[in-house]
């Protein structure tokens, strides 16, 4: 072990004390100068060397002294330091002889352990697709009755969800938004996040454009096995086919870090700062921003079907046709309606929330402040729902579509959102940006209104073949079949 060994006096302190002897003696020749000094002019002069000698002496004495006591401190320092790194070498070799003891008898009993550790994981795992089979085959057999009633024949929803496709997209061009990367094809599913887009490939893996300035579009390194995804304010979420979530982009609020252990997911959803999970079992679990109590699911909830995320609240529908809503409530957009039953299908605005009932009519509540909320008399045959940041829009059963709420931009300019184009019919879907439209029709082609500030509704010239769409902010999506 390293001795404390008596510093060695600094270099430049030595100086100073001769610096300072110098003085005194200059200040002790001032002084014999005033003595004997027969006037006023040679008693200044002496005067002023007196005290240039004393005051500079006591001065470079002084600094002599701090410079020790630095140097004293330093190398005492150093001593104890590299006295610490002895202990702590030592210490740590006893700890790693310990260490190794230890580790090997764990290993041991690790090992007569891996094959039923290994066994647990693929029961597990072969449960959770079990489980999910039903659901997902439920939901190809709606959207096929869905696409079959709209026109589209078997061959296109076969090709759509085995062949996959190509994306276009207009609008904004904001870092790189609607820039769809060179060669991008065998597409499934797309997604619209604030600033950028995400595209689901028919391979599991998943690509992503658009604003990268908090990683949202750095798609980690190997993900694979996707079967789901969704784009919220600044980061991406990514449903994977062993029932886990893989989140990444903003974490401001927490909205990336995947809770430890969450597996069987069916269903995710993602808001401005928080992520929502669908579990195989009906339960919700949700992480990230919870300023306005987004994340805090209800107590005991369970049943759920479906799920939808709004700026800053989560809206959950339940195997009985009832509605669960929760997290901001400034404009009343969790408070459910007293009775409400019978629902089909749920969608999550800005500040407001819309059901779709079995009997093809709609209900909202929430921000009313553009009548987004005001569903128009007698509406019925509604068999698809979305909404805007303040408004909402409905498919009838017959093609055609109905909008209502805010005709304006954030501007207040009006831009006529909900000002469906006289005619339009033959619909198959509907999708809402925040001040725009968009409406895919049976023969492939797109009719997008309202905000076009960015081209977000300068539908591309001969644009066809289209299978789904998506809005958000100033930008549109389409995926659509090779020719």
């Amino acid at each position: 072990m390293s001795e404390f060994n008596e510093p060695s006096k600094s270099g430049w302190a030595t100086f100073h004390r001769g610096c300072g002897w110098f003085l005194f003696v200059l200040g002790g020749i001032g002084f014999v100068m005033f003595l004997n000094a027969s006037g006023g002019s040679e008693r200044g002069a002496a005067m002023q060397l007196l005290i240039l000698g004393i005051g500079g002496g006591i001065t470079s004495f002084f600094a002599a002294f701090l410079i020790d006591v630095f140097t004293d401190m330093r190398h005492y320092l150093q001593s104890g330091n590299r006295t610490l790194a002895e202990m702590n070498s030592k210490l740590t070799g006893l700890a790693t002889g310990q260490l190794k003891i230890e580790a090997e008898a764990e290993a041991a009993a690790r090992v007569a352990s891996v094959a039923e550790a290994k066994a647990l994981a693929e029961k597990q795992a072969a449960e959770a697709m079990a489980a999910a089979k039903p659901a997902t085959e439920k939901r190809l057999e709606w959207t096929g009755k869905a696409m079959q009633r709209a026109g589209f024949k078997e061959e296109t929803l076969k090709r759509a969800l085995t062949q996959g496709g190509t994306v276009v997209a207009w609008g904004s061009k904001y870092k790189g938004l609607t820039t769809v990367p060179a060669g991008l094809i065998g597409v499934v599913a797309i997604a619209a996040g604030s600033d950028h887009t995400v595209a689901l490939k028919q391979d599991g893996t998943v690509v992503a454009w658009g604003d990268n300035g908090n990683g949202q579009t750095t798609v980690p390194a190997g993900l694979s096995g996707v079967v789901a995804i969704a784009a919220g304010g600044g980061h991406t979420v990514a449903l994977k086919q062993d029932g886990t979530a893989v989140a990444w982009g903003s974490n401001g609020s927490g909205q990336t870090p995947v809770p430890a252990g969450l597996s069987g997911v069916v269903a995710i959803a993602a808001g401005l700062f928080h992520t929502v999970a669908l579990k195989q079992d009906g339960t919700v679990v949700a992480w990230g921003g919870n300023g306005s109590g987004q994340t805090t699911v209800p107590a005991g909830l369970s049943g759920v079907l479906a799920i939808a995320a709004g700026y800053e609240h989560t809206v959950a529908l339940k195997q009985d046709g009832t509605v669960v809503a929760w997290g901001n409530n400034g404009y009343g957009q969790t408070e459910v309606p007293a009775g409400l039953s019978g629902v089909l299908a749920i969608a999550a605005g800005g500040w407001h929330t819309v059901a779709l009932k079995q009997d093809g009519t709609v209900v909202a509540w929430g921000k009313n402040g553009y009548g987004q909320t005001k569903v128009p008399a007698g509406l019925s045959g509604v068999v698809a729902i979305a909404a805007g940041g303040y408004h909402t829009v409905a498919l009838k059963k017959d093609g055609t579509v109905v909008a209502w709420g805010s005709n304006k931009d954030f501007e207040g300019k009006n831009v006529g959102q909900t000002t469906v184009p006289a005619g339009l019919s033959g619909v198959v879907a509907i999708a809402a940006g925040d001040y725009h439209t968009v409406a895919l029709k049976q023969d492939g082609t797109v009719v997008a209104w309202g905000g076009n500030g960015s081209g977000e509704t300068r539908v591309p010239a001969g644009l066809s073949g289209v299978v789904a769409i998506a809005a958000r902010w100033r930008n549109t999506v389409a995926l659509k079949l090779p020719e």
